[in-house]
């Protein structure tokens, strides 16, 4: 009677054993499964964005390319969005060109504006009214105007920038560069901003013209 007394303990102390593991297990994969959850939302991240002249703003992962993370139109409201990089593309009212960012979020909450410039478009049908005030201007400028004809040349931003080419006519050979020059316009006036035009226009020479414009000048 002892022995089976003592078996049964033992195979008592087994089920029980069995039961406080069970109950260890589960407990152990509530608090991997809390963690993965608070992991999860704690991942997520806002970034406002302020913009004029936008119809709306998408996100997308570039880790997944096409794939939309999350999208607001109206102004001052948040996107929502991972840690991680993301492309956001800025859809351009009516005469507003599309705008592209690229944005990394971290932990921290970020904020971004946007003010897209006139689309190409837009630009063109202001130029038409402009080209005969600039090329006075451009007259004024160089009194060996004649010596060059005028390409056809760009506005930029929000139509007061323009950038051409001049290229050379005149029968001297050894002076046949065709050269480059940005106008900007201030209260209705045009103005050469490049005073010594050049074949290419430098940043470190012209700093109150914006890169991008010198770069596009530079490829008529």
């Amino acid at each position: 009677m002892a022995l089976l007394r003592r078996k049964a303990q033992a195979v008592q102390e087994v089920v029980v054993n069995k039961s406080k593991t069970r109950v260890l297990i589960v407990a152990v994969l509530l608090v991997l499964f809390s963690l993965g959850g608070v992991s999860y939302y704690g991942s997520s991240t806002y970034l406002m964005v302020s913009f004029e002249n936008v119809q709306k703003v998408d996100a997308y992962e570039i880790s997944k390319p096409g794939s939309l993370a999350s999208s607001v139109t109206k102004s001052g409201d948040s996107l929502k969005l991972r840690r991680g990089g993301y492309s956001l593309h800025a859809y351009g009212a009516n005469g507003y060109a599309d705008t592209y960012r690229t944005v990394t979020m971290t932990e921290r909450h970020q904020t971004l504006d946007l003010k897209p410039y006139y689309s190409q478009a837009h630009l063109d049908a202001l130029l038409i009214n402009d080209t005969a005030a600039i090329k006075s201007a451009l007259a004024v400028q160089f009194d060996n105007l004649s010596q060059y004809q005028v390409q056809p040349g760009s506005l930029y931003h929000l139509g007061e920038w323009y950038g051409t080419s001049l290229k050379y006519v005149g029968s001297d050979i050894f002076n046949a560069d065709t050269l480059h020059v940005v106008l900007q316009k201030s209260n209705g006036q045009w103005r050469v901003m490049t005073t010594d035009p050049s074949i290419s226009l430098s940043e470190l020479t012209y700093p109150s013209i914006p890169k991008d414009i010198l770069e596009s000048v530079n490829k008529l």
